[in-house]
């Protein structure tokens, strides 16, 4: 599995000055229990910027895996439904 909390820990920062340069971002504290993460494209739509940021946590990418991470479980549940598993 490429998300093992384990094999990828979650950091307790994230920068993320690389997702911006990559055209996304982390917004946490969202949805309706506010305790939500989510993943957004920041000039493209967000199932592109979730294309990319799969891609390159399949290729080994630490920090990619790691954003992966950091996302709560439904939007987990719906990149894996555009990107496949996760």
């Amino acid at each position: 599995m490429l998300l093992d909390p384990i094999i990828s820990p979650i950091p307790d920062r994230f920068d993320l000055a690389q997702a911006h340069r990559e055209g996304w971002t982390l917004m946490e504290g969202v949805g309706p229990s506010g305790m939500d993460s989510e993943l957004r494209g920041l000039d493209r739509p967000d199932h592109e910027a979730w294309a990319d940021v799969v891609a390159a946590a399949r290729t080994g990418s630490a920090y990619h895996r790691a954003a992966l991470l950091r996302l709560s479980e439904p939007e987990r549940f719906a990149i894996s439904c555009v990107c496949g598993d996760i």
